[in-house]
């Protein structure tokens, strides 16, 4: 169990670093484009789901609604996205991406897309295959651990 334990704290490491170069990454890959990668991201939600409330947005990121307002600042600076009003739900404001949104999110595909072409020569499929059931399976783990947190916090404060 104990070498176990020690493959996953370096599977942990190893995604950790990972997730920060990618950022990173990202940042210098879009940084032409004018777009960080808290950006690309919120922009990838808008153009996949289509027009949401900054809560919504916050809930299925897992981020607080103070940093998706604050993303949502930057993109309606850049004129990237536009608010309107939700007159199906209870009046509640939400955000669009605007067709120059999602132009930009075609560039940063076509350009995501180079990369990952690349990227996929470096390793055998059965790899890559291993690594997304593997990194999956840790997810539903993680997820069901916090629900039952969340669950334990909730009939403390009850």
């Amino acid at each position: 169990m104990k070498q176990a334990t020690t493959h996953l704290d370096s599977v942990v490491r190893a995604v950790r670093l990972c997730f920060h170069r990618l950022a990173s990454f990202a940042d210098e890959l879009h940084a032409d484009l004018g777009i960080n990668v808290q950006m690309r991201a919120l922009l990838e939600f808008l153009v996949e789901n289509g027009p949401s409330g900054s809560e919504q947005i916050a809930a299925a990121k897992d981020v607080p609604t103070h940093h998706v307002q604050r993303v949502v600042d930057l993109l309606l600076y850049e004129r990237l996205v536009d608010l309107r009003l939700d007159v199906d739900g209870e009046r509640a404001i939400e955000v669009v991406a605007n067709q120059a949104g999602r132009d930009l999110f075609v560039k940063i595909r076509m350009h995501e897309d180079q990369l990952l072409k690349h990227f996929a020569t470096h390793f055998p499929a059965s790899d890559l295959e291993t690594t997304f059931r593997t990194l999956s399976s840790l997810n539903q783990e993680l997820e069901a651990c916090a629900s039952a947190a969340r669950g334990r916090l909730s009939a403390k404060r009850s």
